[in-house]
């Protein structure tokens, strides 16, 4: 398919090494591939091994106030994170007109689409849930794999359905960690980064910090979610968060949809209440972190031995053999093709300049 024909480059890890199957995701900046790796350059002996691939293309990366840090800091942070529940980097380069990196393949598409493709709550309002052990199944690895990056000093910052991957066994992994942080200290973070519907409210209020748990905050957002079929907030309300949370605030902001959840055990509701949580101090997981949330009773009698150990049967199995995203076109070329007909963009030096230091071969590294 894509590029099979390409001489491969004996000098570096490029494009030429990898075959281009079919678009298993797109985004803002471009989309992701399902690949194969042609070669091998190093220890790995990954040849024929599936990847997926990210490109990202300059041109959209560019008209972005912060795309090139982005790119930057995503690589900087998965070159250093090696967890079962993370798509892992194994390869960065870069092309005239575009930027990859190249990760753990998830076949099984993100979680958005999951709930899309998931069981209608009610008929009349079309929502679309998870059962609560579906939901707990998934949680607990979003669980593990952020408390993992918490222990390399790595906030997510963007914790949300879609980035969240079901690979073939049906297991989780998160991805996307384009606007993450790393830093010496993760809980005075004072930078404002996120999705609207699933920061916190401190992240939200000017001049104020943040750290792990606002983590747990967005980390409850998807738990409410997965079990209701929507955000417990409306965006536009948690703006009003910026200059602070007042009574009536709080009151008009009540978890009205949870309140009058009939299908969700007593201990579900109380677990969602606390992690979104508007106050800080009031939060689950603020005072003795993760180790707070796994032991609510919602939880703490699931069998998390056995998810590390993946030896517990996935509750979904994804179809591998179609793509699992929406790709916004019908066109079976464009899916199943690969990527030599795209139209080049010229850069200026100071342009591709931007880009340089750009690059990681797991193999050598």
């Amino acid at each position: 398919m894509g590029g099979g024909a390409t001489k491969i480059n004996k000098d570096a890890i490029d494009i030429t090494h990898f075959e281009l199957e079919r678009i298993i995701g797109q985004g803002g900046f471009g989309k992701v591939y399902a690949c194969r790796k042609k070669s091998d350059m190093g220890k790995l002996n990954d040849k024929e091994s599936w990847y997926a691939i990210k490109k990202l293309e300059k041109d959209f990366i560019l008209k972005s106030k912060t795309g090139v840090e982005s790119v930057f800091t995503e690589l900087s942070s998965v070159r250093d994170l090696i967890h079962q529940n993370i798509c892992n980097c194994h390869y960065g380069f870069l092309s005239d007109d575009a930027v990859y990196i190249v990760l753990d393949i998830a076949f099984g598409g993100d979680l958005r689409y999951a709930l899309k493709q998931s069981k209608i709550k009610e008929k009349s309002t079309k929502l679309k849930v998870f059962d609560e052990y579906r939901a707990k199944f998934y949680l607990i690895q979003v669980l593990d794999a952020l408390d993992y990056c918490h222990s390399k000093n790595i906030l997510h910052r963007d914790i949300k359905p879609e980035n969240m991957l079901i690979v073939t066994n049906g297991y989780l992994k998160l991805t996307d960690f384009g606007i993450s942080l790393k830093c010496d200290n993760i809980e005075e973070c004072k930078a404002r980064s996120g999705t609207m519907g699933y920061m916190a409210p401190e992240i939200i209020k000017s001049g104020s910090s943040h750290g792990t748990p606002s983590e747990w905050f967005s980390f409850g957002v998807c738990a409410h979610e997965f079990l209701l079929g929507l955000r417990p907030f409306d965006a536009k309300k948690l703006a009003l968060c910026r200059g602070g949370i007042d009574d009536d605030l709080r009151n008009d902001m009540k978890l009205k949809e949870l309140e009058n959840a009939k299908d969700l055990s007593a201990e579900g509701k109380e677990f969602i209440q606390k992690l979104v949580e508007l106050s800080i101090e009031d939060r689950l997981g603020t005072t003795g972190g993760s180790k707070t949330i796994r032991e609510h009773p919602w939880l703490k009698d699931f069998d998390f031995a056995g998810i590390i150990a993946q030896s517990i049967k996935a509750p979904f199995m994804p179809d591998v053999t179609v793509a699992n995203c929406d790709t916004g076109s019908n066109d079976a070329e464009e899916m199943f093709g690969g990527m030599e007909d795209e139209v080049k963009v010229s850069f200026t030096p100071e342009q591709q300049a931007k880009f340089n230091g750009y690059g990681y071969n797991m193999e050598t590294a």
